[in-house]
């Protein structure tokens, strides 16, 4: 099962729900190797060039069916070596010399199919929106339907009043990307130090927005 794709993938769903974890699930490396070797347990097999191809497309069309999963990374862009014996060696999507396998060509095609399943989803959702700091810096990040824009803004807090300032002290425009998501760092040393309110909406979108107070 831990070998497996199409059934593991899944399976690791399964297990984080099931302990109250919901967040994505990003494949940071997988791919088809295409060394020689023949004969071995499955999951050591290597596979030839077409096959590689015909697997990556499959996975990528796998992709647009768990919700769960918004981004696919293969490994590896460009084989190693030359030694078609060697499975590490052999999981480009290049050869050595720098031409492409069948795979460069499935690469592209997966990742419009399951682009084209975020873009469809990202459409449907309002923005949804995650603070975070850490010492010196805080992120925000989010998503809105693909082609908007939401602006960051932060108020300082007054202890004089004691209130967060009409006046805004960061004030920054960030385009969603295409997956539709949006991430903006902030530089919270240099905007200066102490409590503020952190402010995202969406542009022309006035009745979408989200806060939080960073401390």
């Amino acid at each position: 099962m831990k070998k497996s794709f199409a059934r593991g993938v899944p399976k690791v769903r399964e297990t984080l729900v099931r302990h109250g974890e919901r967040k994505p699930i990003w494949l940071t490396e997988f791919g088809w190797s295409t060394c020689s070797t023949r004969g071995a347990e499955a999951w050591e097999n290597c596979v030839s060039p077409s096959v590689q191809a015909s697997y990556l497309r499959r996975a990528f069309r796998k992709m647009r069916d768990w919700s769960y999963v918004p981004v696919g990374v293969t490994f590896n862009l460009e084989d190693t070596s030359g030694d078609r014996g060697e499975r590490l060696d052999n999981y480009g999507l290049l050869r050595r010399d720098g031409s492409p396998k069948p795979a460069y060509r499935a690469l592209t095609d997966g990742a419009r199919v399951l682009g084209s399943r975020t873009r469809a989803r990202a459409a449907t959702k309002q923005l949804t929106v995650r603070f975070l700091r850490r010492g010196g810096h805080a992120w925000v990040t989010g998503r809105l339907p693909v082609g908007r824009t939401v602006r960051v803004k932060l108020h300082r807090w007054k202890t004089s009043a004691p209130r967060f300032s009409r006046r805004i002290s960061y004030n920054r425009l960030i385009r969603v990307q295409q997956n539709g998501r949006f991430h903006h760092r902030i530089d919270l040393d240099a905007a200066g130090r102490g409590k503020w309110l952190a402010v995202v909406k969406g542009r022309r979108l006035p009745r979408l927005a989200a806060s939080a107070i960073l401390r």
